[in-house]
């Protein structure tokens, strides 16, 4: 009977005991979603700062659009001079009412390697390339492979030839244009050869002697991370200079590039 009582007693207890207000309830529960909620949040920044930071690894040694399009910000960096290594010429290059960049080079060239870096970055800004590949094509330095890589845009029309192979031999076959435009404006056949609008460059406007020796995903890397060296400063002159050059020839467009500062400065300046 004892211990019935007291089992009979503990349940009388409870029974008194009084329940917890509905407003300390209510408070517990809002606290604890707020919790979930921060909780969740720094869930969903994690995951995507990860993302961001797996990519960015993994970017230097893909070659792709995205990150040829993305080779680092544009930045403050122009050339000495207005208009670099490139001169007026008195026609305009255009192709299917496009403006038009032609280049002309060839494989061993160094000069030719160093020019791509600035040129893949300044024609990512008006569309999208596929087929990439990086190869020193028998260069000391690295560089983007152009041979079968196909370029897209609403903006730009791009057409590169790589007239000579690593041994000199003949590789890529002008156009009859393309012949008369070498010949007109590059009388003595230096490499590489840029038509951009109308302004056109015999020789390299990015010099080479500082890519020397560099791993390709090194430069590429640097210029992501847009690092403080010689050769990204020269490549991001002259990617701008570029940039420069297409938006004066095509109306300014994409304006989320022409509209930029350090361009608008370069442009105003041609």
């Amino acid at each position: 009977m004892e211990r019935g009582a007291r089992s009979s007693g503990e349940r009388a207890d409870d029974y008194r005991r009084p329940s917890r207000p509905e407003e300390d309830v209510r408070r517990e529960w809002e606290a604890r979603l707020k919790r979930n909620k921060l909780l969740a949040l720094i869930f969903v920044l994690v995951a995507i700062f990860g993302s961001i930071g797996w990519a960015l690894y993994h970017a230097a040694g893909d070659i792709n659009s995205s990150v040829a399009s993305e080779l680092g910000p544009t930045t403050g960096d122009a050339p000495a001079q207005a208009l670099g290594s490139f001169h007026l010429i008195n026609s305009r290059l255009s192709e299917g009412g496009k403006a038009e960049l032609l280049m002309i080079s060839a494989l061993g060239c160094d000069g030719c390697a160093a020019e791509r870096w600035a040129l893949i970055k300044a024609l990512g800004r008006f569309g999208t390339f596929k087929q990439l590949a990086s190869d020193a094509n028998g260069s000391s330095v690295p560089a983007f492979d152009l041979l079968n890589a196909q370029y897209s845009s609403y903006f730009v029309s791009f057409a590169n030839k790589e007239i000579r192979d690593v041994n000199g031999n003949a590789l890529q076959r002008l156009t009859v244009r393309e012949h008369s435009i070498f010949k007109r404006y590059d009388p003595n056949g230096r490499l590489p050869f840029v038509v951009v609008g109308n302004y056109a460059m015999a020789g390299h406007g990015v010099s080479p002697d500082a890519l020397a020796g560099l791993k390709f995903r090194d430069v590429q890397s640097a210029l992501i991370a847009n690092k403080h060296a010689l050769f990204s400063r020269e490549i991001n002159a002259e990617a701008n200079l570029i940039t420069a050059f297409l938006c004066r020839a095509d109306g300014g467009q994409p304006s989320v590039f022409c509209g930029r500062a350090p361009i608008r400065r370069i442009a105003a300046r041609l």
